[in-house]
């Protein structure tokens, strides 16, 4: 997208984090931002902030893992600015804890949230923006952990993997239309999505030991310790409008990272030059 003045936003999980500094520079492009996000309170303050730079925003309560909330969210998106360009599949949860440690319902949670939301914004928006006609991008959040894996945290990662596989898969499908696709791989970002569990149901403690809390406990304050060493949102943001403006497919904020990803491709490799020879030696 050349232009972003006039083109409409939308920001799933905006009311704060990566997802309110999205929203914000879109306001200071002259974009209208419609900010959607679970929280009330944060929600109301998110919109409140923004009309001092902007009249052009609004704010509609969605909780992504909602088929029905997020089609709402693109009807009154609509039904308010008259169309949708940038659509940002923001909104995301994250759990700490072991593998085997994590219950049924907890993995259901990271998975509707983290995963079942991007989908459920890509059939709400999508066919909208192919009708239009002009251009227009999706942006979806992942994580460097769609990237590369980390102890204790297998549920956020796999939703992250899945996350950078859907958005490879509607580059593919979306080539030579008038929408683009971007997904966002950041590492430690300045945001409180180490306090993620704010928004986590109560119920899904049921069961757990006075032991299990506490750990996950602790190994949740490693993660937000993590988070708030991380890079400011500013530079999360430069780099999806960067994206945005060209296209591009991945947007990595940290590459002082990426080492990380290379030593796994390495080893992918080394393990599909190894195949190879097996197959080749008809002695083995």
């Amino acid at each position: 997208m050349d232009k972003l003045e006039g083109a409409v936003a939308i920001v799933t999980g905006g009311a704060s984090g990566i997802g309110f500094a999205l929203a914000e520079r879109f306001a200071i492009e002259k974009m209208k931002v419609v900010i959607a996000d679970i929280e009330d309170r944060a929600l109301e303050e998110a919109v409140g902030k923004l009309r001092a730079t902007t009249p052009d925003v609004i704010g509609v309560k969605t909780d992504v893992a909602d088929e029905a909330a997020v089609e709402r969210l693109a009807d009154e998106s609509v039904k308010r600015f008259g169309k949708v360009n940038v659509l940002c599949n923001n909104a995301g949860v994250q759990r700490s804890a072991a593998t085997w440690q994590l219950s049924a319902r907890e993995w259901k949670w990271l998975i509707d949230v983290n995963l079942t939301g991007v989908a459920n914004g890509i059939r709400a928006f999508v066919p909208r923006m192919l009708a239009q006609g002009d251009r227009c991008h999706v942006v979806n959040t992942a994580s460097f952990g769609g990237l590369v894996t980390a102890p204790f945290m297998s549920a956020y990662t796999a939703t992250k993997y899945a996350v950078v596989a859907i958005s490879e898969t509607m580059r593919a499908e979306l080539h030579g239309s008038n929408v683009g696709v971007s997904v966002l791989c950041p590492a430690f970002v300045k945001t409180r999505l180490g306090d993620a569990e704010r928004n986590r149901p109560a119920e899904l403690d049921a069961g757990l030991s006075a032991e299990d809390v506490e750990l996950r406990r602790n190994i949740g304050k490693g993660a937000s310790a993590l988070v708030d060493g991380g890079v400011s949102t500013d530079v999360v943001v430069k780099c999806v409008i960067d994206a945005i403006h060209r296209n591009r497919l991945y947007i990595v904020t940290h590459p002082d990272q990426i080492g990380a990803f290379k030593k796994r491709s390495d080893a992918i490799l080394r393990a599909a030059a190894d195949a190879e020879a097996l197959l080749a030696d008809p002695t083995r």
